[in-house]
């Protein structure tokens, strides 16, 4: 059923009536409602499709979500939606997560993280972002003592790149093989990654190759990064016989996924003429796609091919 406008107010009525039972699909949506300056109307719409197919297990205050399903702020393709981002937190929504996660809800625990991080990208004071990181910390610390996949996601991103903590490769690799041991599909496709260059471990991109391939027929959902991890192996001949044309074909799958990095190497195959032929003019499409999407290789290699462009004018 299509949800409208005036029918939000009696529909959020009725969330706040389950709410206040322990509903916890309820919790959730009041959180994100209260928290993310979304269109309510798509919120509502997708929760009653989901309370349609949860079990009797949500309603007894057991957790509601498969940790490998798409949580609120991502697309389908992995992607962060593009809604405009808090700039604090809200009380509500975080007052709302707390409730839900009291309940048993690791969901709660993995939004209210999210959260937490959301808001700090987007504070000037760094006592401020701080803190927030610090919260964002604790929420996948509890996380990481339920032995919770997204806990281990988190804190391997968060000492990959330094949220909250000091950057440290051995603790992202070590999050990252424990998120791996569930067969996570991000954590896989991470896992590879470090096996092929070799970071924090002996490089083995025969390993690499080996999960990616089992990895690749089995996707529920699209995995990012995973098609140009394969693409790289191949055009690279990493761990098997070197195949452009299959490297080109895996590009192109990461590109209908809108991965930056496959868009920017199929720009690279046409710049170079390496497994296809020679042209500028695809090149160019295909970097100025890649760094429309935040590449910034990608934006320096489209002044590189505008230039080669006007001297093959002249």
């Amino acid at each position: 059923m299509e949800l409208q406008h005036e029918n939000l107010q009696p529909y959020s009525a009725m969330m706040h009536g389950l709410a206040s039972r322990g509903h916890i699909p309820s919790l959730l949506f009041l959180a994100n409602q209260a928290a993310y300056p979304q269109n309510a109307t798509e919120q509502a719409a997708g929760e009653e499709r989901k309370d349609a197919s949860r079990t009797d297990k949500t309603a007894t205050g057991g957790d509601e979500t498969d940790p490998g399903a798409v949580p609120p702020w991502m697309t389908e393709s992995g992607r962060e939606r593009s809604v405009p981002e808090p700039a604090s937190v809200n009380p509500e929504a975080v007052k709302f997560w707390e409730q839900a996660a009291e309940l048993g809800s690791l969901t709660a625990l993995d939004e209210l993280a999210a959260y937490y991080e959301t808001v700090a990208r987007n504070v000037q004071d760094p006592a401020e972002r701080q803190q927030l990181q610090a919260s964002a910390m604790t929420a996948s610390t509890a996380l990481v003592r339920k032995n919770d996949v997204r806990g281990f996601k988190r804190m391997a991103r968060y000492y990959e790149q330094g949220i909250g903590v000091q950057p440290n490769k051995e603790l992202h690799r070590d999050y990252v093989l424990k998120a791996a041991e569930t067969n996570d599909p991000e954590a896989l496709v991470e896992k590879a990654r470090l096996l092929i260059k070799g970071e924090g471990m002996e490089p083995d991109p025969k390993a690499a190759l080996e999960i990616l391939t089992r990895l690749e027929p089995n996707q529920v959902r699209p995995v990012p990064g995973l098609y140009f991890l394969l693409g790289y192996l191949h055009e690279e001949g990493l761990g098997t016989q070197r195949d452009t044309a299959l490297a080109y074909q895996f590009y192109m799958k990461g590109a209908e996924q809108e991965d930056d990095k496959a868009m920017n190497n199929l720009g690279s195959m046409y710049e170079g003429g390496n497994g296809v032929a020679k042209n500028l003019d695809e090149a160019k499409k295909w970097y100025e796609q890649a760094a429309a999407l935040g590449n910034e290789d990608a934006r320096a290699n489209v002044e590189r091919v505008k230039e080669k462009m006007k001297k093959a004018v002249k």
